[in-house]
């Protein structure tokens, strides 16, 4: 997951959009059974989303937020939290709504509702505290 992160942080940073199979990669982690693994794909969204002030292309809403909206209504905390805060990071929340709205306009109704319905339950909350989370120290080691 975390190699697949900082490659596509690479491909966002060159300005370009990153091979759709790997964004299909990224994302299955997901769906995956371990919730490690889904911890996972959430940390390193929000990795991709702190490291990189380029404007996120539209297949990588379509392909993410759907499924960290998903995340945010698991039954294991950490799960939910760290796919809450995600998103708050992915969607640039603390902001404004900017990438907020390029984002509703890039996905298909439904996911918009459940975006939406996520948002008002809990995003505004987080993304209205007043502290940043602490970022999580992203293992480097793959680049040596």
């Amino acid at each position: 997951m975390k190699g697949s992160a900082y490659l596509i942080k690479q491909y966002l940073l060159k300005s370009e959009v990153p091979p759709q199979t790997l964004l299909t990669a990224f994302a299955r982690g997901m769906n995956h059974s371990s919730n490690e693994v889904k911890q996972a794909v959430a940390i390193s969204t929000t990795f991709i989303s702190r490291t990189s002030d380029v404007s996120i292309p539209p297949v990588l809403f379509k392909t993410l937020v759907p499924l960290l909206v998903n995340g945010t209504k698991e039954k294991n905390s950490m799960v939910r939290a760290n796919s809450e805060h995600a998103l708050v990071a992915f969607l640039k929340l603390r902001a404004g709504d900017e990438v907020l709205q390029t984002c509703l306009s890039a996905l298909d109704s439904g996911a918009v509702e459940s975006l939406q319905d996520c948002i008002n339950k809990t995003l505004k909350k987080i993304a209205a505290q007043q502290h940043e989370p602490k970022e999580e120290e992203f293992d480097d080691s793959l680049l040596i």
